[in-house]
Order: structure tokens, then sequence, then C-alpha cells
């Protein structure tokens, strides 16, 4: 068995080892003890571990005003404005790739979105990640102003977004075929392009040319390398800076529990507000308390050095109004 998971490890992230071991061994476990006296996928006896690699946690990437600039100015035109709306609304992309014309409010004095489906892998639609995922998201004047013409001669049942084609997107399509190309582009600088390793011939090195990023240090190009779900990061982190209490943004980017947006976010919360933040942890039910509130301050301050575009409010959001 180990043999077997080194094997995997070659070619698969640790998730990826993960899923494969969980499914493998669940179906042997169906067939235990008729088939066989043991499972060699359960975790041996006396052991903390099975030996599966470590799922390293991702660090998120908060993206400044002029580094979500630098991106927009990288994206091709047909996802633009997909790229504008996940600024400005923090969905997650099978939130946005499953939204329809119907669930998009641009009358009246509180515009919205409404999140009551997402598209999932199969294609279809399917319900939100959890209850608290079902939910109305304010809209700033910058992204009504897209959304009202991209919805625009559509039915209610149209989606919002669709790929070049007219067709519904493909998730793992549109990460493989267009957004890792944006970063790359985002990350080249003008004066200082990329070396391109000569790598075959052909489509081969075409896509190396595509891919190649530069390594200098000017402040034009990103020097990080964002996913898409660092969209909603960032416009979690302009909300703050805008003033947006924790509250309102739980119930705004759908947390199931205000502990996640703490966990999530709080070290995002400028110095003033580290008294407001221990008084509101006394107040709440000690399930969703944080419970070292120590160490939680100390990586907050530790972090909040490194905050930039601090007071800045970003044009994604600018105007955006909640009323909790």
């Amino acid at each position: 068995m180990d043999l077997w998971k080194a094997g995997m490890s070659e070619t698969l992230m640790p998730a990826g080892v993960r899923k494969h071991w969980s499914v493998l061994g669940k179906v042997i476990r169906d067939a235990t003890p008729r088939y066989r006296l043991d499972n060699p996928f359960d975790r041996p006896a006396g052991q903390s571990t099975n030996g599966l690699p470590t799922i390293d946690q991702y660090d998120a990437y908060f993206l400044t005003v002029k580094e979500s600039e630098i991106l927009l100015a990288a994206c091709p035109p047909h996802i633009r404005d997909l790229v504008i709306v996940a600024l400005g609304t923090g969905m997650r992309l099978s939130e946005l790739l499953g939204l329809r014309v119907k669930a998009v409010s641009l009358n009246g004095k509180s515009p919205a979105v409404f999140v009551v489906k997402t598209l999932s892998r199969t294609g279809g639609l399917s319900a939100p990640k959890s209850r608290k995922s079902r939910r109305p998201i304010p809209l700033a004047p910058r992204v009504v102003e897209v959304l009202r013409r991209l919805i625009a001669g559509k039915n209610g049942n149209d989606f919002v977004f669709t790929s070049p084609s007219g067709l519904a997107w493909d998730a793992n399509n549109f990460r493989n075929r267009e957004w890792r190309y944006v970063v790359a582009r985002a990350q080249r600088c003008a004066e200082h392009p990329p070396k391109i390793r000569k790598v075959g011939n052909g489509s081969e090195l075409d896509q190396v040319k595509s891919l190649a990023v530069s390594t200098c240090g000017c402040p034009t190009r990103l020097h990080q390398r964002p996913r898409f779900h660092d969209l909603r990061h960032s416009f979690v982190a302009y909300l703050i800076s805008a003033g947006f209490d924790f509250l309102a943004i739980q119930q705004i980017v759908g947390h199931a529990s205000i502990k996640t947006t703490f966990d999530t976010y709080g070290h995002r919360l400028a110095e003033h507000d580290k008294k407001l933040l221990g008084k509101l942890n006394k107040l709440l039910p000690k399930a969703a308390q944080v419970v070292d509130l120590e160490k939680f301050e100390r990586d907050r301050s530790a972090r909040a050095k490194k905050r930039k575009g601090k007071g800045e409010v970003a044009p994604f959001i600018a105007g955006l109004k909640f009323a909790a």
C-alpha cells in the first residue's frame, strides 16, 4: 500500500490522493468480512495516521484595488464582466455560472442578485452549498451597470454569463482555458518580458509562451498567482475597508456561521476594532466563539501590517449599501 500511495503522490495533489483512498476504502469496507478479513485502507492499530500526504492550507490572496485593475486589464472581453461581478459580489464561481436573469433585480432602491442555484460539475443546476448560501447580495452601481448590459434582451431562464459559443460555461474549462492564461498575462511586465525557454515546437511552444511570466519587481504586474476564489476573498477585504460589520459580511457572502467569517477574515480588521471584536466574541454562543482570542489578535495584527490601500474604497463596491 505504501508503494501505491507513493505512486499516486507523484501524479496527484494531496487532496486527490486522499479522495482516491477514501473511495477505495469504502468499496473494500463493503466487501469486508465477506470477501476478505480486513480492510487495508483502514488506519493501522496503534498508529495516529494512515500515512496519507498532508493537505497544506491555502493562504488567501487579497488583491488590492490596483492589483484588481491589473487583473481586469489582462482579461479578454468575453470574461471581463464576469470578473468585475465576482469582485463586486463575492459570489463563488459555481454561483456566478449558475446565475440566471430572473435572479437579478436591478429596479428599485436596492438592486440585488439572488443566489438560488449553482452550476454543478455535471452542467446542471443544483442547490447552493448551504442554507445560508441562499441569499440576496446588494449591488454597487458599477456592478449594476455591468449586469444591466448583460441581461438586456435575455429571457428569465437564460444564464447571465455564457461562453463565447453562447452556452453555459463549464467550470473546469473556464479555469483551464481562460483563468490561468489571464493570470499569466497579469504577471507579465511590458518592460521586462519573460525569457522563454524553448520546449518542443508548435502548440507546445505556444502554450509555454502563453503561460510564461516575468520575474521583475515592477508594480505594474501581479507578483502572485490568484485563484478565482481569491476574488471572493478580495471582495470581503473591500467590504471590511469600507466599514461593513462582520454580521453584514456573513450574510452577504453566505457563511453558515459568523465564526467562519471571523476565522477567515478577522485579521483584516483595523486596529481600533480590536476591543469591539473582543466584546462581540463574549456575546457569541460558546460554539461560535473564537477559542484563542489572544492568538487570533496576534495573527490579525501581524497580517494587518501587510495590508495595502488602507481606507481605499474599491470601485467594485463604491456606493454599496446594506441593511442587515
